[in-house]
């Protein structure tokens, strides 16, 4: 119910309207569709020119969740991309509050406890904040059973080490066709907790290391076996980025960012907002905060409970996940420091340099649930002979978590969705697999960005030049000039197009085998219709609400 508070605003009409106010969740949606198509079609699932053609564009790079598209397969072709990318937001937060209070009763916690704990996870700031464009990010069931499944292996040692490290394996291999990034931090998660675990536990390293190692041994084989083809074309394959994808210490927490609520908090006042906003990255990614109730919480549990193992990896842990996430030079209030974090140093490993360090808040908030579930079971547990203990409690819980209240409802945008592309009768008469040109251009712009919903919502009958990915900078492209001109044409409106120039964009017209161009409603469509008519010298069809030149033969 709480999931569907947050959506309702996209699900008071779910077939256009979406949680989110950035452009990546349009993206998100063609690749749901991409997945099933590519499978039921005998393409590869890793590569596709169906965007970006002819060069295309490799999949491994971006943010698709193959996973989570097989899954919502049957929604996805009966209602549509935009229904069902706002389902997977939905049960996003629910299901990470599930795992982590499924983790949470594991480690035998209260199920009061774990029910605080798995609020605290599935609606934390990371989840809202990540929400707002981000689905591989907010499907975020992983870290609480990597968390189950490390505890198993590293303290209980109770299962068949292969068989709990084929599973591990499974886990992780299921991760990377979500979120190749959260594996990754979880890597580093994990490996930062067994290590501070040995410095408390030396004497029992030798005993429990064997076991440890077949875990890994099996997980790794398992892992290596399932994901050979699809590392083969992320890493030796076509249209592969070079160098870093995101600027350097850039989306990191800045130290108030802790303290200070951002917009997608329900008590946030004016002037720390304004703050929040000053500093760096995007509101997607302001996502460390924790309000100074949940500091004393946690502090509090630290300090009280600090004999017990459990709470001084887990403190030791989130510390060191906080410093992490604040990358490799200090940000204080938006401005850029010459202090060096430790980040500076992990950074430089091999993959960590694409890892953008402010989302290891989410291993953050799980190892926070965690101390808090400790100390709302231990206080509950003297509640047991002092009903005082118990109040005290609900009573701390609330006041750390009240702060944290997300903006109900989440924002939610609207994709525009031209009659043309929704009407199986008028879309079908694209030839299939032929190159289309749609206007406004697809490139990096929200408002352009929909023709890959409407692409996506054919089908993929069709192939686009352009579009909204991560590849190569400067993208391959056969129509640069083109792009230029239309880009420009489509955000202000101005048409710079000279005779001169009409012969050079009619050879990228043919360079790009373009079958049909679409000119969509917007305000500049006239002007967008008037360029194609002087490029191909005659007049478009009117087809419902679109324009189209059918036949392009340049």
């Amino acid at each position: 119910m709480i999931s569907i508070a947050l959506c309702r605003t996209a699900w008071l009409h779910p077939g256009t309207s979406y949680v989110g106010n950035i452009a990546d969740p349009q993206e998100s949606m063609w690749f749901l569709e991409w997945t099933p198509f590519s499978v039921s079609h005998a393409h590869s699932p890793w590569t596709s020119d169906f965007m970006n053609y002819p060069h295309g564009l490799n999949l491994m790079w971006n943010t698709f969740t193959p996973l989570a598209a097989l899954v919502i397969w049957p929604i996805t072709a009966t209602l549509g991309v935009v229904v069902a990318y706002n389902v997977l937001i939905t049960l996003a937060f629910a299901s990470a509050a599930w795992c982590a209070w499924l983790a949470l009763r594991y480690l035998r916690m209260s199920p009061g406890a774990s029910f605080a704990g798995g609020l605290l996870y599935g609606f934390s700031p990371y989840m809202i904040g990540q929400a707002g464009g981000h689905l591989h990010l907010v499907l975020a069931f992983f870290p609480p059973l990597l968390l189950l499944c490390v505890y198993e292996t590293v303290i209980r040692q109770r299962h068949s080490p292969v068989l709990l490290g084929l599973l591990l394996g499974l886990l992780c291999v299921a991760e990377f066709f979500t979120s190749e990034e959260l594996l990754l931090d979880g890597v580093v998660a994990a490996v930062c907790s067994v290590a501070i675990l040995a410095l408390f536990a030396r004497d029992a390293v030798a005993s429990r290391l064997p076991y440890v190692a077949r875990v890994i041994g099996s997980a790794v084989v398992t892992s290596a076996v399932l994901l050979a083809w699809p590392l083969s074309v992320q890493f030796f394959g076509p249209e592969r980025p070079i160098g870093v994808n995101h600027p350097k210490n850039t989306y990191v927490a800045d130290l108030l960012s802790f303290v200070l609520p951002t917009q997608n908090q329900l008590i946030a006042p004016s002037a720390a907002v304004a703050h929040a906003n000053g500093f760096s990255g995007n509101p997607a990614e302001t996502t460390a905060y924790l309000g100074i109730p949940l500091i004393i919480l946690l502090g509090f549990a630290v300090w009280r409970y600090w004999r017990t193992r459990l709470v001084r990896v887990t403190s030791l842990t989130a510390l060191l996940m906080a410093v992490f996430a604040m990358g490799s030079r200090l940000h204080v209030d938006g401005r850029t420091t010459s202090i060096p974090l430790p980040w500076a140093a992990v950074v430089r490993l091999p993959l960590l340099s694409d890892a953008l360090p402010v989302r290891f808040m989410v291993y953050f908030y799980l190892l926070a649930a965690v101390l808090v579930a400790v100390c709302v079971s231990r206080l509950s547990a003297s509640g047991a002979r002092d009903a005082r203990a118990s109040m005290v409690a609900a009573a701390a819980v609330t006041v750390a978590l009240l702060p944290l209240l997300p903006h109900v409802p989440l924002p939610a945008s609207t994709v525009t969705l031209p009659q043309f592309f929704s009407s199986s009768r008028d879309v079908s008469q694209i030839p299939v697999e032929s190159t289309v040109l749609t206007a406004p251009f697809p490139y990096r712009d929200i408002v352009a960005v929909s023709s890959l919903v409407w692409q996506a919502q054919s089908g993929m009958r069709y192939k686009i030049v352009g579009g909204y990915w991560i590849g190569p900078d400067p993208p391959h492209t056969v129509t640069p000039q083109l792009e230029r001109v239309l880009t420009d044409l489509g955000s202000t409106g101005v048409d710079e197009t000279t005779p001169a120039l009409l012969p050079a964009l009619r050879l990228e017209l043919r360079a790009a085998c373009i079958r049909t161009i679409v000119v969509t409603p917007g305000p500049y469509a006239a002007r967008e219709a008037d360029l194609f008519a002087r490029l191909l010298n005659r007049a478009p069809a009117h087809e419902l609400d679109v324009l189209v030149w059918w036949n392009v033969n340049v």
